[in-house]
Formats: structure tokens, sequence, C-alpha cells
């Protein structure tokens, strides 16, 4: 099916065919790294490393009265050295589990819902939404080109002439250029979802328009780090055409991009609430990374669906692409309670530490850039710009510190760390441990105690911490003897009070986080 797909000509639709030789001759057209009119020592000053004032860690007190002061991350590295680190224009799976860049840098998938910011942005506003999420350590940006909800973007200008996919707009595709190029810039992917759910509902994208299309981006984006994210909060079947359509849109843009080369590419699906891309495209070999949606109910148990999709062949990295966003009402009902910080961290640790690569967050004020909240249609609470700096955001911030001052490549969720309960609901306890047993966190929801195995870890001598995720503080409690089991009791407890235990082999003298 590929390989007919693959080896299929552009239809003579001449002013698809017109833009698309266009932008493969005219300079005008080539567009490089896109500035935003900070100078590299402005942009330098604001990426200072976040630590903790004293050099005596056993000294360190974890103060329970400090849970929800949030401190700046920043990543403490030049532009030019996290641009650098971004690597070549793919992300590989070595283990088939967690991410690298093609040079074999691991890459921890942080990304930030921002599925309007092509149509809801100028540079301007672009500019600030993209240096905050770079200052947090954002890896990725989520987006859509024609995001639903909108008859066109910030300028007026449509995706599409008179509505039809093979004619894209020139005028609205340079904004999503300057976007790319200034996020790609700063030191991050683009998960970019080519159109929204219901123009591929509705039949407006065909299998042969879908394949254009597909080509048309696969070109003009060819050398930007792009995560292809087919779908878009929508079944793969639901369209008329079924999954076929989205095995074309990956056939067309692997067309454009890399003259059939699927390897080249990093492609993922992403569907709506309680499915996953396996439903579909368990075997389809364009496929990269599984993703799952665990949705916007309170505290979903998203570690159970992370072990179902760890468990399917061919293995791939599986990631909660959806859990439930910061301000939004559980349920996506207006009577319910919202979701705080703590609920959206639940749910990373949670899919992170039950074996995801990743961790996608959404704050509900941000991802559809509001301006009015009187008049939005989505449950909005605030401005956009006055939600980027949310106890949420920070949060994610301090998730990724913590993963990443461990080996990443090939750690495993391993609950028989925990030998008393691992709990359910907001209080659930769960447990990853590095590839070679030397090191371990267990990560408590609700601060509940909890006793650990001190014999899954290697060395003769283990190293314990507590972290705080909504400070990013850690506290040295003890080093030990590995031997039997051990009871440890968080700081604090109960709600918004979540703790992880890290456990080091001494020997390894990771430090703390």
């Amino acid at each position: 099916m590929m390989e007919n797909l693959e080896s299929r000509q552009l239809l003579s639709t001449a002013p698809f065919a017109a833009v698309l030789e266009a932008h493969a001759t005219d300079p005008a057209l080539a567009y490089g790294p896109a500035k935003s009119g900070k100078t590299l020592a402005a942009r330098r000053a604001a990426l200072l490393d976040m630590g903790l004032t004293s050099t005596d860690e056993v000294a360190q007190a974890v103060s329970a009265n400090s849970t929800n002061t949030a401190k700046p991350f920043v990543s403490g590295r030049t532009l030019a050295a996290r641009r650098a680190s971004m690597g070549t224009y793919l992300l590989t799976s070595p283990d088939g589990r967690t991410i690298t860049t093609q040079s074999g840098t691991p890459f921890f998938y942080m990304a930030d819902t921002a599925w309007h910011l092509f149509d809801k942005t100028n540079q301007k506003s672009a500019g600030v939404y993209l240096d905050n999420r770079a200052a947090k350590g954002f890896t990725v940006i989520q987006a859509e080109i024609n995001a639903r909800f909108r008859t066109g973007n910030a300028f007026g200008e449509h995706a599409f002439i008179n509505g039809d996919p093979l004619q894209p707009n020139e005028a609205y595709f340079k904004h999503v250029d300057y976007v790319v190029n200034l996020a790609n810039t700063l030191g991050m992917w683009v998960a970019l979802v080519p159109f929204d759910s219901t123009l591929s509902k509705n039949g407006t994208f065909t299998k042969e328009n879908a394949w254009q299309f597909g080509r048309y981006l696969g070109r003009r984006y060819a050398t930007n780090q792009i995560i292809w994210t087919l779908g878009g909060d929508v079944a793969g079947d639901d369209n008329p055409a079924g999954p076929d359509l989205w095995r074309e849109a990956a056939a067309g843009i692997a067309r454009g991009a890399t003259n059939r080369d699927q390897s080249k590419l990093t492609i993922q699906y992403f569907p709506t609430q309680s499915q996953a891309s396996t439903n579909w495209f368990l075997n389809d070999e364009w496929l990269d990374l599984n993703v799952l949606v665990s949705g916007h109910s309170q505290n979903q148990p998203n570690y159970n669906n992370i072990a179902v999709e760890r468990a399917k062949n061919p293995i791939r990295p599986v990631m909660d692409g959806e859990s439930v966003y910061e301000y939004i009402p559980f349920g996506l009902n207006a009577i319910n309670a919202r979701a705080t910080d703590w609920d959206t961290r639940k749910n990373a640790y949670w899919g992170v530490f039950a074996g995801g690569h990743g961790v996608t967050f959404g704050n509900n004020n941000v991802w559809q850039f509001v301006t009015n909240v009187e008049t939005n249609r989505s449950f909005a609470t605030a401005k956009w710009d006055v939600s980027l700096d949310s106890l949420g955001a920070y949060s994610m911030s301090y998730l990724k510190r913590l993963m990443t001052s461990r080996p990443q490549l090939g750690r495993v969720p391993d609950q028989a760390i925990v030998t008393s309960s691992t709990l359910t609901g907001p209080a659930h306890i769960q447990a990853i441990r590095g590839a070679d047993s030397s090191w371990a966190m267990v990560y408590s929801g609700a601060g509940s105690a909890f006793t650990v195995d001190l014999t899954k870890l290697s060395g003769t001598q283990i190293d314990v911490r507590w972290y705080n995720p909504r400070n990013a503080k850690s506290a040295y409690v003890e080093r030990v003897a590995k031997s039997g089991t051990k009871t440890y009791t968080p700081p604090s407890a109960g709600v918004g009070q979540d703790w992880v235990l890290v456990l080091d082999d001494a020997s390894k003298l990771y430090g703390r986080p």
C-alpha cells in the first residue's frame, strides 16, 4: 500500500503545483532562522542556572510551607549550545523506549500544547510565548497549522485559498515558517499537526489531497526540526476515508521531505481521549512513537494506559499525549472543579514513571491564546500571557530537571521496588529505575508513606534524598546499606503534597537532582 502511495505523482492542480514548485526554486521562499528582535546577550541573560543557595545538601531543610513557591527554570546553556543539542533532523529510539537525537544525545520530550500558535499570534506574541517556553526548558511545541474554531489567522489570512487544500495560501504559511524557525532557533522541536480534526472528519481532506498537502509540507519543512503529528484529537477512522487518510498523509510528507525515505522522519499519531495511536496503526512502519490520550478526568490512572501500550509489539516509545490541562474543568464540564498544578503534575509523573518517554503539558488559557475571557467558549479563566508562568508549567521544568539528572536511556518502570501498597486515586505511588539499577525514583502523589526494597539497586550502599516536585529542592536523608526493605515517610502529606524519593547507588556519585 505504502509503495503505491509514495510513487504517486502530483495531480495536475495548477495552483498547488505552482506553489510547490515555486518553493523549491524561489529564494524568497527559503527562510533562514527567524529573529526575535532580542540580542543573544539579552537572551542569555535570561538563561541562568537554577540551583539551591546552600552547598551543604545534608543540611537542607525541606519546608512544607514553601511547597507552592515556583522558581524560574532555565537551562544555563547558551543559545548556541541549546541549538546544537538538537542534533540533526531526526529523533530516534535505540532502545525502543526512550529517545535520542540522531547523534545519540538523550532527548527528554517535554511538550507544551499550543494548538492555536500559528493562527492567533503575530511575530511579537509568538516570540513572547516561545521565549517563555524555551526558558522553562520545554523541548517540543505542539501546534496545528489550521486549528479548528478559527476562520483565519491574526492577519486575516486563511490557510487555503477558497478552502481548497490544493491551494495553500503563501501569506498564511509565511507566518507558520516564522514561528517554526523561531522555535527551532530557540532549541525546541515542533510537533506539527498538518490539518485539524474538523477538516479530516468533514471530508475536506481526501486520500488524494492529503497526500499532496503532505508532500507540500514535507518539502517546505524538510530541514526543520519537526515531529510530524498526524491526527490531532481525532480517531484514526473518524473520517470518510478511514485510517488510509493518515497513511496517505504520512506517505506524502515522506515524499516531499526525504524522497520517500520515512526512516529519516519522526512521525506520531495523536488520537482523542481514551484512545491510542496503536488502535489503527500498530503495524504501520511509518509510526515511530506511540501516543495515548488519557484525557481530562480527575486522577486518571494513565499509568495503566502506559503499561498496556508498552506491552504491545512492535516496541516503540510511548507517551501520554494529553492528560488533564491546568485550569480546565474536569470532564470538560463547566460546573466541575478545575484542575490545579497538582493535578497536571500527578499525571505527568505517573506517565513518565510508568515508562513514558516524555510528557505533554497543557494550560487551558495558553493553548487557545485567550485574549478575552468573557467571550471565550472553552472554559478560560485568564488571558494567555498572564498564564504563562503558572505553577503547572514550572512543575514540568522540575520534572525534566529530575529525569535528566540521572542516565536516561533504557529507564524501566518497576513497581516491585515498592513492597507496600501502591495505592489508587491521588495518592497513587509509581516507581521507576535506571537501566543498570544504579538509581531509582518513587513518586508519592499525596505524600503517603511507602516501603522500598533496597536490594533492587546496584552497589553496596544507597544514598537517599527527597525531591520536591513543586520547587525542585532536594534534601539528603541518609546513606544506608543495600539490605532488605525500609519505610520512608515524605516530609508532608495531603492535598498538593506530592514527593519523589530518589535512591542512588552511592558509588555513582550522582549528587542532588
